[in-house]
């Protein structure tokens, strides 16, 4: 079984961490617009002494826009941007396979032994990231890194469990062209210790949404008497940390990325899901993206997985 909700969630300790850093965020909005509002009060009576209470909706849209003068969350604008690509990875040949109940299990085995690979790989990612928010000092990023990296080595456990086998992923499974390239672009840009943390949580969210939207559109169309109910039912509930996250970060600090250069990073990570969907059924796809220099910066090398 291959349900990824179980890696997204978060302990109780790391979640108060983050709903501070968000009323934090709140507040400081909350002040701004109270003091706008005091002088444009003041402005039109010509009295400077007349104050008139604030009371402010604490809604999404309006803290982003105050705090970044757009009108959408950055989760939603660049799931906005990317969604043609997500409605391309719900229209491949293993996701339709799912729908219709017509998806061979020589399709479908190979696709969850990849996953495996993809999980192994990640394990060194999410440590990249850790050792990158300990030299930048975000304490936060660093405890969730360190429990993304631990639960993805459980639910790897669990995985190879589930199909009885032993020893190393990286020597016992060749990845497809698809794969390989998602796992090496991922790496890419988390060994780039010149990018700022938000770009990695970026290139993470296409994965942490689609799976579970995809799963959203399945789930009303199927019985559990379909063979891959259990796929639908066990992936459409996604707690969406990562994006959760990123939001609250550019929040802070909407400065810190360029938007342009966010969204491409988004778009290219929304392509690898698409063809690491389309590759369970055709394994020799070559892969389509590019990877920015921007993104690669002076610490470029091939990632070894590559080797395989």
């Amino acid at each position: 079984m291959t349900s990824r909700a179980g890696l997204n969630e978060m302990s109780d300790e790391l979640a108060a961490r983050w709903d501070r850093r968000m009323e934090a965020i709140k507040n400081r909005v909350k002040a701004k617009l109270r003091s706008a509002h005091v002088f444009l009060k003041a402005a039109q009576t010509q009295e400077a002494t007349t104050i008139v209470p604030y009371t402010a909706e604490d809604d999404s849209q309006k803290l982003t826009t105050e705090a970044t003068g757009q009108t959408l969350p950055l989760g939603d604008t660049l799931w906005k941007s990317a969604l043609p690509i997500a409605e391309e990875a719900y229209q491949t040949d293993l996701m339709q396979g799912m729908l219709h109940n017509s998806l061979s299990a020589d399709s479908y085995a190979p696709f969850n032994l990849q996953d495996m690979a993809y999980i192994y790989h990640s394990i060194e990612n999410w440590e990249l990231l850790r050792i990158h928010a300990v030299a930048v000092g975000d304490d936060d990023i660093q405890l969730f890194a360190e429990s993304r990296r631990d639960r993805y080595k459980g639910y790897l456990n669990d995985m190879m469990k589930g199909w009885h086998m032993i020893g190393d992923i990286k020597s016992s499974v060749t990845l497809t062209p698809a794969v390989k390239q998602y796992i090496g672009f991922q790496h890419t840009v988390f060994k780039n210790p010149n990018l700022p943390l938000l770009y990695s949580l970026i290139v993470l969210m296409p994965c942490e949404r689609l799976w579970a939207w995809i799963a959203k559109q399945l789930y009303p169309n199927m019985t559990d008497k379909y063979c891959y109910y259990f796929w639908a039912n066990g992936n459409k509930d996604s707690s969406g940390k990562v994006e959760k996250m990123a939001n609250t970060m550019y929040l802070e600090d909407h400065a810190q990325i360029d938007l342009n250069r966010a969204i491409e990073l988004y778009t290219i990570a929304m392509t690898c899901e698409r063809e690491f969907f389309a590759s369970a059924t055709d394994p020799n796809i070559v892969p389509s993206i590019i990877v920015p220099d921007w993104v690669k910066g002076d610490h470029d090398d091939d990632h070894d997985c590559m080797d395989h």
